[in-house]
């Protein structure tokens, strides 16, 4: 039951006893922080559609090779014979088309949207690796970065002209 009812005796003027039904406040289930912040974020809707189009993003970062080879397309084949000796993409490269969904790089012909979900896993890479590595590096030192950043934003107040001059100087 959402509430608890709880039945007591109430004496009246000619001393029978009466069971009233009193109703208790409602049961309260604990949660935790995690899900707090869950169904706060659920009802954000930017925040939902910003999360989606992050995992789509990442989903296609990592299946890249996948997704290269279902649209037929390749980081790495060059279209020369489609640009004019300038460099610039000529008739069917010249725009977007079945072939090339976001065109073809000027100057080397090669797939836009290929080079951009091949190079979007290195970066990718990148930023998972630095915050890992700086997660690691935090808890093994026992430091915290919070800590780290007031002790510089207060020698650089207290030593202002010493502190520009010295991080001049490196």
């Amino acid at each position: 039951h959402k509430y608890r009812v709880a039945r007591m005796s109430i004496n009246s003027a000619a001393n029978s006893e009466v069971d009233a039904p009193v109703i208790a406040s409602p049961v309260i289930a604990g949660r935790s922080p995690r899900q707090i912040a869950w169904s706060r974020f659920k009802r954000n809707k930017v925040g939902m559609i910003a999360a989606g189009i992050s995992i789509f993003l990442l989903s296609m970062s990592l299946f890249a090779p996948i997704v290269c080879r279902i649209l037929g397309i390749s980081p790495s084949e060059l279209n020369l014979e489609g640009l004019d000796t300038s460099g610039i993409p000529r008739g069917e490269l010249a725009g977007f088309s079945r072939e090339h969904p976001l065109g073809v790089i000027p100057g080397t012909g090669r797939d836009l949207l290929a080079q951009l979900l091949y190079g979007s896993r290195i970066s990718f890479m990148i930023a998972i690796l630095s915050t890992v590595t700086a997660l690691l590096l935090a808890s093994l030192l026992e430091l915290s970065v919070d800590i780290s950043v007031v002790a510089l934003m207060e020698s650089s107040v207290a030593l202002p002209t010493s502190f520009s001059h010295s991080l001049l100087s490196l």
